[in-house]
């Protein structure tokens, strides 16, 4: 918790250090991108990106400038620390540059180097005060592939901070594109539950209702994140549900005006050995319900809440909260197999 002392392990600096490659590795893939390239003026000003992906990566960045400006008035050092780790890794690294390099190899239009570049800059002057030398280190690199424009001085040390611009919410983008995240979560968790290789396709149904334009705009991403081949959307509930036996995923959207349910139809006939999964996933299930009903009797028992510590205590709570899940997963994968 905020506040606490924190024990200087090794494993923290292992965390600080992959967290490092991580932004050298963004950063990496940004300039070998830009190498050379033409028609990157006005990366620096991006107030009005066209493309639904870039939208939701601006919006989410000026997110992310607020709470960090916050954190900091408020020397809440950790929390901005915090707020700066979860967009570059997961936002920015984990599904903007992944969804980018699609559009990249297809060339399709437009173009999301000058968002690339414009995120890669603002992230560095934001995680200046934290990593000063490998920011300033990128940034100079950065300087011999963008063109000179807005405030882009020599050195990142008297850069200006970020601050967060009203103008560039976009509650629709990030509504969007958080459903197109869920779906392919829910579609790599199942293959992962099943163990379907990751070069392996699967044949996939999506049935759409009221989500059919951001939908299909977003199928090549995916289509390809979540190796669906071939996909088919079709709005409402048209499609047929009688298809060869599989696994149906319901992705409720994060605003009901947005419409939905989306629902995704993975066909596993031909692909899994659907008996020898379902023996698999009981004996799992079996595992996860003593594990369950182990941790629920530690939880209940006054004796340990009154005498382990607050952290110990937590940390049981959530192990329960999650091989609840795991199971309730579980018991519906085996009920969608017919077990």
């Amino acid at each position: 918790a905020p506040g606490n002392d924190i024990r200087f392990t090794v494993a923290r600096v292992e965390a600080a250090r992959n967290f490092a490659n991580k932004v050298w590795n963004a950063a990496r893939f940004v300039m070998t991108s830009l190498q050379g390239k033409t028609g990157l003026e006005g990366w620096s000003d991006t107030a009005a990106p066209q493309h639904r992906e870039d939208r939701w990566i601006v919006a989410r960045l000026n997110r992310t400038v607020g709470e960090v400006n916050r954190s900091l008035e408020d020397f809440e050092l950790g929390e901005a620390q915090q707020s700066l780790y979860d967009f570059i890794w997961n936002d920015f690294c984990d599904w903007y540059i992944e969804m980018a390099k699609i559009r990249l190899r297809s060339g399709s239009a437009p173009s999301p180097l000058p968002t690339l570049a414009h995120v890669l800059e603002r992230v560095l002057r934001l995680l200046h005060p934290f990593m000063p030398f490998i920011t300033e280190e990128i940034w100079q690199k950065l300087l011999e592939r963008l063109p000179r424009e807005g405030d882009f001085p020599e050195s990142i040390m008297v850069a200006s901070y970020p601050q967060p611009d009203q103008g560039l919410e976009d509650s629709q983008a990030e509504d969007e594109i958080s459903l197109v995240m869920q779906t392919i979560r829910a579609v790599r968790n199942t293959r992962a539950q099943l163990r379907i290789p990751a070069n392996e396709y699967l044949a996939a149904v999506m049935e759409t209702d009221g989500l059919q334009e951001a939908i299909q705009e977003e199928a090549e991403v995916i289509r390809s994140l979540s190796r669906l081949e071939p996909l088919s959307i079709v709005s409402g509930a048209s499609a047929d549900a009688n298809q060869a036996k599989g696994i149906t995923l319901v992705v409720n959207p994060v605003r009901q005006t947005q419409g939905g349910p989306l629902v995704v139809r993975l066909v596993l006939e031909g692909v899994v050995d659907l008996a020898a999964e379902s023996e698999r996933l009981r004996k799992e299930l079996e595992d996860c319900q003593r594990n369950l009903t182990r941790v629920a009797a530690l939880v209940s028992n006054e004796d340990f809440r009154s005498k382990a510590r607050p952290e110990v205590v937590e940390n049981e709570e959530e192990r329960l909260r999650s091989l609840t899940e795991r199971g309730q997963r579980l018991q519906e994968v085996l009920e969608q197999l017919g077990a």
